[in-house]
């Protein structure tokens, strides 16, 4: 007995179908292929993107316009040109040395020397009178009359006397002539002591008296100080004492 074989046709087709398929895939492999290009690099071989530093030196400044947005890292130099010259306005500044702390030395030397102009000497120079009024209500007398060459520079003036006890004193002045050379007189009003009585040959007094007065008055030279005194009495008790203290300098 003999067996039939099933046929082959079946078998022919799917392989036929298999084979199209491979080539189908191979045609769309090729095609992805060839429609995909490498990108040229721009930069040459050795010539790659690298850190660029920039130092801003003093003598060779970076020009920079408009601002800049940057971090502070290390030391920034800032230069500032074109700045106003700095001057000090007698009007509007006052330069001063505090002596309880600040210390100025000068040093002068042979080869550099500091030269020192109208520097006026001082000398020491104080001046008294007393003078008696007895039995008379005033006194005008001249001090002292000061040298043809000099001035007298006055710091401090003092008088001090006695009188009948009871009795006012109306008027004390001294006259001075300054600067301008007109006449400037100075009240001193003396301050009576009634309640200190003392006895001379006989006859009872009470003091009065001005204690030192620190003034400056700039006597011209060749010209005199006189004091003026007056009280409402003429008892026989009346003296004055007045002294005046300074210095004569060239030039005040």
């Amino acid at each position: 007995m003999k067996v039939r074989k099933p046929p082959l046709r079946i078998w022919s087709t799917l392989g036929a179908a298999l084979i199209l398929l491979i080539a189908i895939a191979s045609l769309s492999l090729a095609f992805n292929l060839g429609s995909t290009k490498a990108t040229p690099s721009t930069t040459p071989p050795g010539l790659e993107p690298d850190e660029v530093v920039v130092t801003n030196e003093q003598t060779e400044p970076v020009p920079v316009t408009g601002s800049v947005d940057a971090s502070q890292t290390g030391i920034w130099r800032v230069g500032v040109s074109n700045l106003p010259a700095v001057q000090l306005d007698q009007a509007a500044n006052t330069v001063k040395i505090d002596p309880e702390a600040n210390t100025v030395e000068v040093d002068s030397s042979d080869t550099e020397p500091i030269y020192v102009t109208a520097a006026a000497s001082k000398e020491p120079y104080t001046r008294s009178l007393k003078t008696y009024f007895s039995q008379s209500d005033w006194t005008t007398v001249d001090v002292c009359t000061t040298p043809i060459d000099k001035w007298w520079v006055i710091e401090t003036v003092s008088l001090w006397g006695s009188i009948e006890p009871g009795e006012k004193i109306l008027s004390s002045y001294f006259t001075f002539h300054t600067r301008s050379d007109e006449a400037v007189y100075m009240s001193l009003v003396p301050t009576i002591y009634n309640d200190q009585f003392n006895t001379i040959g006989g006859y009872d007094y009470s003091h009065f008296s001005v204690n030192a007065t620190p003034m400056r008055i700039y006597q011209r030279p060749n010209t005199t100080v006189s004091y003026h005194l007056s009280r409402d009495g003429t008892g026989v008790i009346g003296f004055v004492y007045t002294e005046l203290s300074g210095y004569l300098t060239d030039q005040p």
